[in-house]
Formats: C-alpha cells, sequence, structure tokens
C-alpha cells in the first residue's frame, strides 16, 4: 500500500495563489516556483515515479516553495506498483494533463513536463494557454501566435519561451 502524507500550509496550494493573484505572477516568482516543481519532478523520475497529475491544485505551497502532492494517479516504472486509469475518457481534462494520458497512450516523463509547462505559462501570463488539452491536441497541439504573443507581452525572456513552446508540445515524441 502507498501511504502519502503531506504537511499543511496556511498558503494553500498554487491554485489558491493562481486564484489570489487573478493575474500573473512576478515572474522571477513564477519561475522560483516553476523551477521548483521541476526539482520535484526530477525527484520522482529519478525513482520511476511519473506523476501524471501534476496541476496548481496538486502543489502544496509553503514559504513559496511547491510541493508535490497527490500521487493518486502516479505510475511506477520498473514493478508492479502501477495505478491503472481505468477509463482515460473520464479524466478531467482541465488544460493541465497531458494528451498522452487523456488518449491512453505511452507515457514518459516529458507527461510530467508538458503540465508543468501549461502551470509555468499560467504563472508568467496570467491566463491558460488553452481551456482543454484534447482540442489543443486535435487542432495542431502546438501554441498558438497568439499565446507566443501573450508570453512576449508578459516580458518572458525568448529563451524561457523557446522552451515553454518546446514542453507544451502535444506530441510527447515531438516534445
Amino acid at each position: 500500500d502507498i501511504i502519502e502524507i503531506s504537511d499543511w500550509s496556511a498558503t494553500g496550494t498554487l491554485r489558491d495563489i493562481i486564484y489570489r493573484q487573478n493575474g500573473p505572477l512576478d515572474s522571477d516568482l513564477a519561475l522560483e516556483i516553476s523551477s521548483g516543481i521541476a526539482m520535484a519532478l526530477r525527484k520522482a523520475h529519478e525513482v520511476n515515479v511519473i506523476h501524471r497529475a501534476v496541476k496548481p491544485e496538486n502543489i502544496l505551497m509553503m514559504n513559496n516553495i511547491p510541493k508535490l502532492m497527490n500521487f493518486d494517479l502516479a505510475y511506477k516504472f520498473e514493478e508492479n506498483h502501477v495505478t491503472v486509469i481505468a477509463d482515460f475518457t473520464k479524466l478531467k481534462d482541465d488544460g493541465y494533463v497531458a494528451p498522452e494520458i487523456l488518449l491512453g497512450k505511452d507515457i514518459d516523463e516529458g507527461t510530467d513536463f508538458f503540465s508543468l509547462g501549461a502551470i509555468a505559462f499560467e504563472l508568467l501570463t496570467g491566463v491558460k494557454a488553452f481551456s482543454s488539452v484534447r482540442e489543443y491536441a486535435a487542432h495542431g497541439g502546438r501554441l498558438s501566435q497568439q499565446a507566443v504573443r501573450k508570453l512576449a507581452q508578459a516580458g518572458v525572456a525568448g529563451d524561457i519561451s523557446k522552451v515553454l513552446i518546446n514542453m507544451l508540445i502535444a506530441d510527447r515524441k515531438e516534445r
């Protein structure tokens, strides 16, 4: 059995921060939070765990430090500890879950980084890159020019924009 224990935070989750902010976060803070999530994912991936549900409500915030939580859908490679998604068509398409999960396809570490890209985009611009991943994937699965312009308007550096654009490619093999 897997038992998950989490800290408590008066700040709440990253979702709570996004709601309270109601717009883009300070870019340094947004990048600090995104970097913290990336480090947490790297640690999970080092022990062959793919989270599969990286979204703001699954990130507890403590003193601006993100703590990844809710491993209910996590996938553990190389053992029999696999959480099977019985019916992937019933998963909520909230704009964060990677297309390969929603479509029942193979996953890898990039699956979690797609979700991180969606979060970072929202933190930096104040808006979600897309509301439906299924629709996004069906329409080419690449950020629109309008979304790329939002990054530029938010003052996101070119190299960071390029990383986000690549993280948000719907096709896992091209990401």
